[in-house]
């Protein structure tokens, strides 16, 4: 690494990574212990895993199953989020 930057072979070392497949997850996950949080992370989940299919993941080769994971539990608290707001709401 310091003989790379001292003879300027390398142009730049990338030390960590953002796993965004890991956010996705966490943030689809999160509702669970709290409901009210529903309307806000369920669409964050899904946006930034979509957003993240393409960015670079982790070094160690990994497979797209916590996106789909993350878009999947997205899409049902989405969908209990609007039935408890219209429920809510008719009352």
């Amino acid at each position: 690494m310091e003989a790379g930057h001292r003879k300027q072979t390398l142009t730049r070392l990338e030390t960590r990574r953002v796993l965004y497949d890991n956010v996705a997850v966490a943030l689809a996950f999160l509702p669970v212990v709290t409901c009210f949080w529903l309307p806000v992370t369920s669409p964050l989940a899904i946006a930034l895993s979509i957003w993240g299919w393409r960015k670079p993941g982790s070094i160690l080769p990994r497979t797209k199953v916590r996106f789909i994971l993350a878009i999947a539990v997205g899409l049902v608290g989405l969908g209990i989020g609007i039935a408890l707001w219209t429920a809510v709401v008719r009352s």
